[in-house]
């Protein structure tokens, strides 16, 4: 998971993790940053999609890996 973070544009990295690991609102986010609290939604929504799209590659490997080796 820290590898799928990583590949993240710094801002949306760091604003993915002040919302889902410090569990920070989205408003209060903005505060800090001095940002809308629109684009913290915004970053949050790239960080969702690029973490959902890397999930679903890695699970798509992990099947196919266990298919031919089961298949042997």
């Amino acid at each position: 998971m820290e590898h799928v973070l990583d590949q993240l544009p710094k801002r949306c990295r760091g604003i993915y993790i002040l919302s889902r690991i410090e569990n920070l609102s989205n408003t209060d986010i903005a505060n800090q940053l001095g940002i809308s609290r629109r684009s913290v939604e915004n970053q949050i929504t790239i960080a969702v999609r690029h973490i959902k799209l890397n999930i679903e590659h890695i699970a798509v490997m992990v099947i196919t890996v266990g298919y031919y080796l089961s298949n042997k």
